[in-house]
């Protein structure tokens, strides 16, 4: 067994033992599985020229699914076996589109992705926004609303129905921003303010609910009404939450009353690309009275409207329709100063 396998056993061991739910290793055998199939998924993904996969498009004509997605840096450099993943998949987008802001990268393709571009693959440039590239500029240029815009991450591995799973919940629940992975919120107690991150908890139900918050790591489906609201907002993101899109995207939806809906009962984890991981948001740059960067992000963003629509409270029409960009200033605790250009590559 070698050291991977190893690690990640003892932390599926670690975080099974601290579940109180009884499927909790039944979740760590299946998770095991799909961790130990990983390098030959890989193998396979990295020789898909002498397959099928070499001639096969990466789109079809008749999909109306969008898929976007962005990668920096190093990531560029394997990327593809991201995206080999999501084309050979049972569903296939209509249109698949990779956004890079680097224009070394886009001059000197590495040679995986120009022949997946020979296969549909649309490569296009973008200004650099961070970790909202993924969404941002296909939402900035519009989509046709009876398309379905679906994201994905650069350093994932996609099972074969993943875009299927994301398009039968969508057409399950049309108005509903549905993700593969979901937390529900948690509130300071007698308070309207949202407790950290870490407090908040899983979800185990497809039952869409305002409560809940899409993770876009395992994918998301963009309803077309969150798509206007998040268009018509602009780049008012980087003001607020530059280095996290699942904040911004959630507090939209909060605020327009778009509720978030998980695909399966229990959350679905898709394995990474080895060594292209950074630490974690989550953990990194503690704030004051414990607060992760996260955390400072969600402070800042979430407006009153969207805070009261969370918690069940209906508003006044005038009230509800609040932009985020407009809402008064917070206190300092909850302001996220605007990146350098630096930061937002860091931070993806």
């Amino acid at each position: 067994m070698n050291n991977r396998v190893a690690r990640s056993i003892r932390a599926l061991r670690k975080n099974a033992a601290r579940s109180s739910y009884p499927y909790a290793f039944v979740m760590l055998a299946y998770q095991l599985a799909g961790r130990a199939a990983l390098p030959m998924t890989l193998r396979r993904l990295q020789h898909s020229d002498v397959g099928k996969s070499a001639t096969r498009s990466v789109i079809d004509p008749e999909s109306k699914v969008y898929v976007s997605l962005t990668s920096w840096g190093a990531r560029v450099a394997t990327v593809h076996l991201t995206i080999e993943s999501i084309a050979r998949g049972s569903q296939r987008p209509g249109r698949f589109v990779l956004w890079l802001d680097d224009d070394g990268w886009l001059a000197n393709l590495p040679p995986e992705l120009a022949a997946l571009q020979g296969r549909g693959l649309e490569i296009r440039k973008s200004e650099n926004y961070g970790p909202h590239t993924k969404a941002y500029p296909a939402i900035s240029e519009g989509i046709a609303p009876d398309w379905l815009l679906v994201t994905a991450d650069d350093d994932v591995i996609y099972p074969r129905k993943w875009l299927a799973g994301l398009a039968e919940a969508s057409a399950k629940y049309p108005e509903n921003l549905v993700a593969y992975r979901t937390l529900e919120y948690v509130f300071e107690s007698g308070s309207d303010q949202i407790a950290p991150m870490r407090f908040w908890r899983w979800v185990h139900t497809t039952r869409p609910n305002r409560r809940f918050f899409a993770l876009g790591v395992d994918g998301c489906a963009y309803p077309a009404r969150l798509r206007e609201a998040l268009g018509q907002r602009g780049g008012a993101f980087l003001a607020v939450t530059p280095k996290n899109d699942d904040i911004w995207v959630n507090a939209v939806a909060a605020e327009i009353g778009v509720t978030v809906a998980q695909v399966n009962r229990w959350r679905r984890t898709f394995p990474l690309i080895p060594d292209t991981q950074d630490q974690g948001l989550i953990n990194t740059t503690n704030g004051p009275a414990g607060l992760g960067l996260n955390d400072i992000q969600v402070n800042a963003t979430y407006s009153q409207a969207a805070l009261s629509r969370i918690r069940g409270i209906d508003l006044p029409r005038d009230d509800a329709s609040e932009p985020l960009a407009e809402r008064p200033p917070k206190p300092p605790l909850a302001t996220a100063a605007a990146p350098s250009l630096a930061e937002r590559r860091h931070s993806r």
